[in-house]
């Protein structure tokens, strides 16, 4: 793999990091509601990773980074049933509403497997 493509046959992906902090009493159901999205949002085809992480200091924390074909699949995605599950939750248990920061993708790292 060169250090200018990806798996993406050579096209730059579209990357959404997302950091929602839990109502302190939701950090549980906060953790089940994400982890509810993170299956069905994996078996799109145009969302190459999802990946979801709590911050060992702080389990009021989340991170999620989403690597995605492009902005289109990543607002197709927040369309789906599931979403709309997700959407109807956010508000009880996180402090503030969940938003992503969105990125290009400018290169890859180089694999020296």
């Amino acid at each position: 793999m060169s250090a200018d493509t990806n798996d993406t046959g050579g096209n730059k992906s579209f990357i959404v990091i997302v950091t929602p902090r839990a109502r302190p009493d939701k950090v549980d159901s906060a953790r089940h509601a994400l982890e509810a999205i993170a299956e069905p949002t994996r078996a799109n085809p145009d969302c190459y990773e999802f990946r979801i992480f709590q911050d060992k200091n702080d389990l009021q924390s989340f991170t999620l980074i989403e690597r995605w074909v492009s902005l289109d699949a990543v607002l197709v995605h927040g369309r789906r049933d599931y979403m709309a599950e997700y959407m109807a939750l956010k508000d009880d248990i996180f402090e503030t509403p969940p938003r992503g920061k969105f990125f290009h993708e400018l290169s890859t790292a180089r694999s020296d497997d």
